[in-house]
């Protein structure tokens, strides 16, 4: 281990102990300082792992060609050797220095600038993110997080030949030479984490599907038969997510003609004053039923969730803060549903006055003889209302995004108790898990899609 890397995991753990008291100090303070605080401990996380990153790539694929002697590139590998006579008279041999290739090394120096220029804009991309919100992304902060994201690939493509491309070499090409083997492993690296970039960042851009689900409720009156239910997860409206793309998932919403329309959390990354204009396409929604939201982890790190409820009732969009209401069919009033909503846990653990899970508040006044839909950002929650055996015939979650991107999917699936799709809890009770409608920070998908969902609810 080099005297940098060890330097900078000293670095990173005197700056874990300098986050964690912290929070110590400032836990009986006002939540935006809360807020301010946690941003600050998000970007020294980011920026150490980043740095360690940073080196492992730097290491591995910046020399493209084998450095000789003081760092030069050289055409010829093989060393002459030459006579040479001592003062004794004796001879003795020493290499001779090859010529250096002009071509190999201003391609290897236009090659270092440029894998340069992405580890340090993915190094910045956090706190451009932080300080750079508008109504609509800063072609700077939308290249840094990309260049981030690009970043993560490398490390996971390096990674991986180094554990499948030694198996491969000791197998098929026990022999190879070092400086072909080098280069080989650059090359396969780039490309394919280029070629894994490019549709990632060209499947987030194209934007939203639809996507259709039928889920069977219990006891719903024949009325509500074929009730169109449209959802919205995560399009986290922040340094990466405008309002142009809003106003692309209202319009797939309103093509849609929904009874009702439902935000499962995580919409914005920043407070009400940097976002408000971005956000008011949501009043272009008029479903029948209403449109209702609920909290995610991502509106308590703005510090300002509870400016953001207020902000979006002047939108027309409700929040269900820990409470449910009834739906009643305008034909028929005694025909009704419950729809319940929980905060997010987040809200408890960074201690926002009356927010957190609070199931039972949620379900006060409901019974088994209608149906209750719950909405509730995390799977976890869903997971936990459905254990408590309250007659919730549905839970329509998000948080997870599908994985959003490669390999961040690996840890999201076994992380939480559902990942993605339609799940079936028993006979009588359901769990759809958005993969979100836009992307959190990096604008890439790999192996998830995002979504707009159409649930449809079936009388049996």
């Amino acid at each position: 281990m080099s005297t940098i890397t060890r330097k900078l995991i000293w670095l990173f753990c005197f700056l874990v102990t300098v986050s964690l008291l912290s929070s110590l100090a400032v836990r009986n303070s006002h939540r935006k300082i809360r807020a301010l605080v946690l941003r600050a401990q998000i970007v020294l996380l980011i920026e150490s792992i980043l740095s360690l990153g940073s080196i492992y790539i730097w290491r591995n694929i910046s020399q493209v060609y084998p450095a000789v002697g003081a760092g030069l590139i050289y055409e010829v590998v093989a060393r002459e050797t030459r006579l040479t006579t001592s003062g004794s008279g004796q001879c003795s041999s020493r290499p001779s220095r090859a010529r250096p290739s002009y071509i190999k090394r201003r391609f290897q120096t236009l090659w270092k600038l440029f894998l340069f220029t992405i580890i340090v804009s993915a190094q910045l991309c956090y706190p451009l993110g932080v300080t750079y919100v508008s109504v609509e992304p800063y072609t700077i902060v939308l290249f840094c997080y990309i260049c981030l994201g690009i970043h993560i690939l490398l490390m996971t493509n390096i990674t991986l030949y180094h554990l499948f491309g030694y198996v491969f070499q000791k197998i098929f090409c026990p022999e190879t030479d070092p400086v072909l083997a080098n280069f080989v492993k650059v090359v396969v690296i780039v490309i394919v984490s280029g070629f894994l970039a490019f549709s990632a960042v060209s499947q987030a851009f194209y934007g939203p599907i639809i996507k259709k689900v039928d889920v069977p409720i219990n006891n719903l009156p024949k009325s509500f038969d074929g009730t169109r239910i449209v959802q919205v997860s995560d399009i986290h409206l922040g340094p990466t997510v405008g309002r142009s793309q809003l106003q692309r998932a209202i319009q797939l919403i309103n093509s849609l003609n929904p009874d009702l329309v439902s935000i499962t959390g995580d919409l914005v990354d920043s407070p009400v004053e940097y976002l408000s204009e971005a956000a008011l396409p949501l009043t272009q929604i008029s479903p029948p039923y209403g449109t209702y939201f609920v909290t995610g982890n991502h509106e308590y790190y703005t510090g300002d969730v509870d400016a953001w409820i207020n902000y979006l009732k002047t939108l027309g969009v409700k929040c269900l803060h820990n409470e449910n209401i009834q739906i009643h069919h305008p034909n028929k009033y005694e025909d009704y549903f419950f729809l319940a909503g929980t905060d997010d846990v987040q809200g408890e653990q960074f201690r926002y006055g009356d927010h957190g899970f609070k199931l039972e508040e949620a379900l006060v006044g409901t019974n088994q003889e209608h149906p209750i839909i719950l909405l509730a950002h995390r799977p976890a929650a869903a997971y936990t209302a459905l254990s408590a055996d309250r007659g919730i015939n549905l839970v329509l979650s998000g948080h997870t995004h599908g994985g959003q991107f490669f390999p961040m999917v690996i840890s999201v699936y076994f992380a939480n108790p559902y990942f993605s799709g339609l799940y079936q809890y028993s006979p009588s009770s359901y769990v759809y898990v958005s993969s979100g409608t836009f992307y959190w920070g990096i604008p890439m998908r790999l192996f998830s899609t995002p979504e707009v969902t159409l649930v449809t609810l079936h009388a049996t």
